[in-house]
């Protein structure tokens, strides 16, 4: 059988059904604006899978610490941090709470193995919804069987617990809604943050992609409000309309990580999204 992110990359969807089962890409969770929230999340992870960590990613939301400093992204890494419970709070937008498991993996001898996800046959199955709590179980990117998601289990509860009136997030240095997005396929290489920044905001011309994944994100954004600014072989930047549902910074995420491709927001230099790019093996 073909591996899950072979079957998602041919069917150009991150949700799969196989044998009365639902597999997603995360877990995710909708949250109101100008809202405070309680996450909680507990996970055991299988004894003889590979090291594994759970990652917690926020859109139009913020993490707040214990210093009242703010994160977007927090990594949780089994045996360190197996339960942990963060305050979270949105601003002036609806905000999306991601969750998804992460594993460390080398593709050569004599290299160190770095964290990657959604590779081979990773996914997530929720096997249960209880008002604010989400149980589920999780496949790293080889498991014992394909669908037998027992890797990682755990359990996300997402509580509201009061009103955040006053806190505003500020946008990332442009808060225009008009924003560039450019998508580079790397192949099997791993460029550093600064290379990959430096080819999106250096992309000029209109060479039509050869690159499968990033043709097969143009046919996915057909019927779509964006205009192609440049492309080449192996990238190309789009502009669009982040106030749009169809398009916001969420969805441009969602995409690059569904064709393992690395994603730029030109305007600010940020780099949103990082692959893999190594090979099925």
């Amino acid at each position: 059988m073909k591996s899950l992110t072979c079957m998602r990359t041919e069917l150009r969807q991150g949700t799969l059904e196989i044998e009365g089962m639902t597999i997603e890409c995360g877990v995710e969770v909708s949250l109101e604006p100008h809202t405070e929230y309680i996450v909680n999340l507990e996970f055991e992870v299988r004894q003889d899978t590979a090291p594994t960590a759970m990652r917690l990613r926020t859109f139009s939301a913020e993490f707040v610490l214990f210093d009242n400093e703010t994160e977007n992204s927090i990594r949780l890494t089994d045996g360190v941090s197996n339960s942990s419970s963060f305050r979270l709070r949105t601003g002036q937008e609806n905000g999306t709470l991601l969750v998804f498991n992460e594993y460390l993996h080398s593709y050569k001898k004599d290299v160190e193995p770095t964290y990657e996800y959604m590779t081979g046959d990773s996914g997530i199955v929720i096997t249960k919804r209880d008002g604010d709590t989400i149980h589920f179980a999780c496949n790293n990117r080889s498991p014992r069987e394909q669908l037998a998601f027992e890797d990682v289990t755990g359990v996300l509860t997402v509580t509201k617990v009061g009103s955040a009136e006053n806190h505003f997030i500020a946008p990332a240095g442009d808060g225009s809604p008009i924003q560039q997005y450019c998508f580079i396929d790397s192949g099997d290489e791993v460029p550093e943050e600064k290379e990959l920044v430096d080819i999106a905001t250096s992309l000029s011309g209109t060479i039509s992609p050869r690159s499968e994944a990033v043709t097969t994100l143009i046919d996915r954004l057909e019927g779509l409000n964006y205009t192609i600014i440049s492309s080449a072989d192996n990238a190309v930047t789009i502009e669009v309309d982040i106030s749009d549902e169809d398009t916001t910074q969420f969805a441009m995420v969602d995409e690059a990580r569904l064709w393992n491709l690395n994603l730029v927001k030109v305007k600010t230099r940020t780099l949103l999204n990082q692959s893999t790019n190594r090979p099925e093996s």
